[in-house]
């Protein structure tokens, strides 16, 4: 194809996977957080030392910062940002299921339930729990290969990931460094998710409430 033509295809496709990652995962991040205030204030502490009280909020650093990486990974663990993917086998293969040999052959469509790996107990104790210590080192290496997919994985990953993951880190540093994010009277309990999106989206509205830090306040 036309090398210009593919850069613009890459681009715009960087930009809408990116942008509706950085939504969806934002938005979930930001409740999440409000709804768990010690959490919050283990962030806070790590980006308060990290630009100290007015400095501003570096890309290089934000995306750096180890327990916001955990933060937003347990985030898309609890909402991956779509249900399912569909993928077709390149290679025959055979799995054994229940002491029987199933085959699959090159060609086969193969749905791969994301939404229910990163929600599976064996995997993810409580998993309906928000715990960003799910991704420690410790607790990463425990785990067999292919149970955090948020993105895919392998060559078909999504190209948009880093970008969106990139302006949530971004997001999330700027307004936990200068607010505390807050739940309010219209605040849900817990999300109720959409069965009939193709998308990980709640049927709720996430009401939340934004209130300055002291030191922003004057």
């Amino acid at each position: 194809g036309n090398k210009l033509e593919d850069v613009m295809f890459y681009a715009m496709t960087f930009f809408i996977e990116g942008f509706e990652t950085a939504a969806l995962t934002a938005s979930s991040a930001m409740y999440e957080l409000a709804m768990n205030p010690d959490i919050q204030d283990t962030l806070h502490e790590e980006i308060l030392q990290a630009f100290g009280d007015g400095g501003d909020i570096d890309l290089d650093v934000a995306t750096s910062l180890p327990y916001m990486d955990k933060v937003v990974q347990e985030s898309l663990r609890k909402y991956p940002v779509m249900y399912a993917y569909n993928r077709e086998c390149t290679k025959s293969t055979n799995f054994e299921v229940n002491a029987k040999s199933v085959a699959i052959p090159v060609g086969c469509s193969v749905v791969i339930p994301v939404y229910s790996i990163h929600h599976d107990p064996q995997y993810y104790p409580d998993p309906e729990v928000f715990d960003p210590e799910r991704f420690s080192e410790e607790n990463k290496a425990q785990r067999p290969a292919y149970t955090y997919m948020p993105f895919g994985e392998g060559p078909r990953i999504c190209p948009g990931s880093r970008f969106g993951l990139a302006q949530v880190k971004l997001l999330l540093a700027y307004l936990v460094h200068k607010y505390k994010i807050q739940r309010c009277d219209k605040t849900p309990d817990r999300l109720t998710l959409s069965s009939s999106a193709i998308l990980v989206v709640p049927v709720e509205q996430q009401w939340i409430r934004l209130e300055k830090r002291r030191r922003f306040s004057k």
